[in-house]
């Protein structure tokens, strides 16, 4: 084997450079290495065959390393349900609005939200009177649903 900076310069259309010295006899696109080939029962020959021209062998260039993909991020969704009471879907709504930009900034986000006006129950009309529980309505409530995705 030579020295690589005492090789041929001569690269085959496969992209691999000849291994043999610089100043090596043959013609590189008439001279092809063969196949290996399995030892066979020598033959015997009266025939002698010209002086063959020396068998030029390549060298496949070097490979790079393949790249590497990070693993994917598995991620987890998160559900919390928070209830906002008030007179008014209105009043519960406000509440609703100061929180929600709270939680928006750790990542959650509403998905459903569904109001439920308040209900006067037999003892609220008996203890209040019928008047005063017809003038002053129970607070009804407002259901938020939240989600949010944490690698896990």
């Amino acid at each position: 084997m030579t020295d690589a900076s005492q090789r041929c310069a001569e690269v085959n259309p496969a992209g691999e450079r000849c291994v043999l010295a610089a100043a090596h006899p043959g013609d590189h696109s008439t001279v092809v290495a063969p196949p290996p080939q399995p030892p066979v029962a020598p033959v015997v020959s009266q025939v002698t065959p010209p002086a063959a021209a020396p068998v030029v062998t390549y060298v496949a260039p070097p490979v790079a390393p393949p790249v590497m993909q990070p693993a994917p991020v598995r991620m987890v969704t998160e559900t919390r349900v928070e209830t906002y009471k008030g007179k008014r879907q209105n009043d519960a709504a406000k509440d609703f609005s100061k929180e929600a930009s709270k939680m928006a900034k750790d990542g959650w986000r509403p998905v459903a939200q569904s109001w439920a006006p308040g209900k006067s129950g037999c003892m609220r009309t008996v203890l209040m009177g019928f008047i005063f529980a017809w003038a002053i309505p129970p607070k009804g409530m407002l259901t938020v649903t939240y989600t949010r995705e944490v690698p896990g």
